[in-house]
């Protein structure tokens, strides 16, 4: 798994940084020496493309033969029906699985693993009770790596199983667990979209002295939509920043994952943060949220002397990206 989800699990952030965010924003497009024409590249593709219509005209001839000269035709073998993955799984069936779903973890987190997800409950379906009580060691082994706990968090929480979710609630219900296991914890419900979390979510953002894990929970709730839950999640932002503390840029990376309601909170701050990194941050949201509503925003960052250089060279870059992606009034 990328360390990544580990330093956000213990930054308090979503994902590890903003930077981090936007760089994955294109993390699955091929590499540019897989797709660059060079002229070697075009002359082997001009050679493939004349074997292509070479094949395809003998294929053509081919079949004209056969119709001059037709024999009896084989019985044709009854259609196949796919069936359903019979026989336990193996141990190493499991642990590769498993490993599987951890590498893809990030994509889960940037709301692009419904496939993963169904791979890994299928995954428990067939591998039976042993994979969760692996997996259920892992999580509370405080012996064990730090990133195999946070994946073991992870696959109870996406696992649906109401025995998992509970293991992970219980957590954050029990003040005598530690700073990282509420963390990890509250991270991996907060991407869980299993029904009847939102009572706990609340609670945990509400009221949890460890603000990492109530920061977290807030998330979750933004996620699902609720209102409250990016006011809170916004309150632990500003919060972090009155307080100086080191994570507090962090939170903001959580932003764009939010979406369309998370517009106006973006907004707001652009005229009230003062921190240069986070209005940078900010402003770097405002594009990826195609944000045109924010350009009066970013008017008054582009055109204050008293701003950084940087600021205003950023924000007259994102007035540039959103006048070019605005829809033709």
């Amino acid at each position: 798994m990328n360390s990544n989800i580990v330093a956000a699990v213990l930054g308090l952030a979503l994902i590890a940084g903003a930077s981090l965010y936007f760089v994955t924003l294109n993390a699955d497009a091929e590499p540019a020496e897989r797709t660059s024409r060079t002229p070697v590249n075009t002359e082997f593709e001009r050679q493939v493309e004349t074997l292509r219509k070479e094949n395809s005209d003998l294929r053509k001839h081919i079949a004209e033969l056969e119709r001059a000269t037709p024999e009896a035709a084989p019985e044709p073998e009854p259609e196949k029906k796919d069936e359903e993955p019979t026989g336990e799984l193996t141990d190493e069936e499991i642990g590769k699985g498993l490993k599987r779903f951890g590498s893809r973890l990030q994509r889960i987190i940037r709301g692009k693993g419904k496939e993963a997800v169904e791979e890994l409950r299928e995954l428990i379906k067939r591998g039976g009770p042993k994979v969760l009580k692996q997996v259920t060691k892992a999580w509370l082994d405080a012996s064990i790596d730090l990133q195999r706990r946070v994946i073991a968090a992870h696959i109870l929480a996406q696992s649906g199983d109401p025995a998992a979710l509970e293991l992970l609630s219980s957590t954050l219900r029990d003040p005598d667990q530690g700073m990282i296991e509420h963390r990890i914890a509250a991270h991996a419900l907060a991407f869980s979209d299993a029904e009847g979390l939102e009572p706990l979510l609340l609670e945990v953002a509400r009221n949890h002295k460890e603000t990492g894990a109530s920061a977290n929970a807030a998330f979750g709730l933004a996620r699902r939509g609720i209102e409250e839950g990016i006011e809170l999640y916004m309150a632990a932002t500003d919060q972090a920043f009155e307080e100086g503390q080191p994570e507090a840029i962090q939170y903001l990376s959580g932003l764009p994952l939010i979406g369309e309601k998370a517009k106006p909170y973006v907004r707001e701050r652009l005229l009230t943060y003062k921190s240069e990194t986070a209005l940078l941050t900010l402003i770097e949201i405002v594009k990826a949220l195609k944000d045109e509503k924010a350009i009066e925003q970013l008017q008054e960052l582009a055109y204050d002397a008293s701003r950084p250089v940087s600021i205003q060279k950023a924000a007259k870059g994102a007035i540039e990206a959103l006048t070019k992606t605005a829809p033709d009034k």
